[in-house]
């Protein structure tokens, strides 16, 4: 099994105690793929810049549906971790757990829209099958 050090918030000192308490304090805790990034502190200043752009910026999709995809992502990499994140996202939005539950366990099975089902096909197909030639269709 493969490990990766950290630097606990604890033993955390100069510019990497100063991300840590910037996200303490904008997100409430510190998370462990925060953390796994602490070697490299600058790291995770770009992988939060990256993540607010994407669940954040301004898009043609909903926040709502930005989750939504993340759960299916997630799901289909088999990250326990990423997926607890975005479904509790949902969650917020749905607040409906059996619901959140159900778009993990097998999307298809939900009453979705016409567009947030392809938007869950497609992001599922995406995960499973990344080097297929996806092109535009006119």
């Amino acid at each position: 099994m493969p490990h990766i050090d950290v630097i606990p918030y604890e033993s955390a000192e100069g510019h990497l105690k100063e991300i840590y308490d910037d996200l303490i304090n904008s997100r409430g805790k510190l998370a462990d793929v925060h953390m796994i990034q602490s070697l490299n502190p600058e790291s995770i200043v770009n992988h939060m810049d990256l993540y607010m752009t994407i669940m954040f910026g301004k898009l043609p999709l909903k926040r709502v549906q930005r989750e939504m995809i993340a759960v299916v992502v997630s799901k289909n990499n088999d990250c326990e971790y990423c997926q607890e994140h975005h479904e509790a996202a949902v969650k917020h939005y749905w607040k409906d757990e059996q619901k959140v539950q159900q778009l993990r366990d097998d999307y298809s099975k939900l009453e979705l829209s016409e567009a947030d089902l392809a938007l869950c096909d497609f992001a599922a197909e995406l995960t499973r099958n990344p080097n297929h030639d996806y092109k535009s269709r006119s």
